[in-house]
């Protein structure tokens, strides 16, 4: 079983948010009941709420608007964050895995919200953006980026949490 207070602590460390805020950003998600049961998507339900900095009443209400942006074809920005976060700490060795390790995930701490995944290819870049069409026509934004590399170390500070 993965509890709270490892994925608080790993997230804080791998993120480089502080522990506090990492700690007041989750407790009125799981005060709420918001709080998923599933561990992966309890981090990227964390992770798209952390660089919000909203006010304790609004933390669960606007987490689950990150969580639920969709995109087509790819389902929701939280469940692919989580299936990303699944696939490391299942150890997988899949181009899926790949894919999620050089991705970089960005939330847009916007009055819209917005997340983009991104990836690099020997082209350009792949997209997948959960926006919607307000969100880009808006001028000013303020992001905080993710890379794949640190939802790895994240899945790997939990999974040797739960091995030991």
């Amino acid at each position: 079983m993965i509890y709270g207070s490892t994925i608080l602590r790993a997230v804080a460390q791998r993120t480089g948010f502080n522990f506090k805020h990492v700690e007041s950003t989750a407790c009125p998600i799981v005060q709420s009941g918001a709080w998923p049961t599933d561990p992966s998507k309890a981090v990227a339900l964390l992770l798209l709420a952390l660089p919000l900095k909203a006010k304790p009443k609004e933390v669960a209400p606007l987490a689950a608007s990150y969580f639920n942006l969709s995109a087509d074809g790819y389902g929701t920005a939280g469940e692919l964050i989580g299936r990303m976060l699944d696939s490391f700490i299942n150890r997988a060795h899949t181009d899926f895995s790949a894919w999620a390790y050089r991705s970089r995930i960005e939330v847009y701490a916007t009055a819209t919200p917005a997340v983009t995944i991104t990836t690099p290819c020997t082209d350009g870049q792949f997209i997948i953006e959960y926006a919607t069409p307000k969100w880009r026509d808006s001028t000013v934004r303020h992001s905080n980026i993710l890379s794949g590399k640190a939802l790895f170390d994240i899945a790997a500070d939990i999974s040797m949490k739960v091995a030991a």
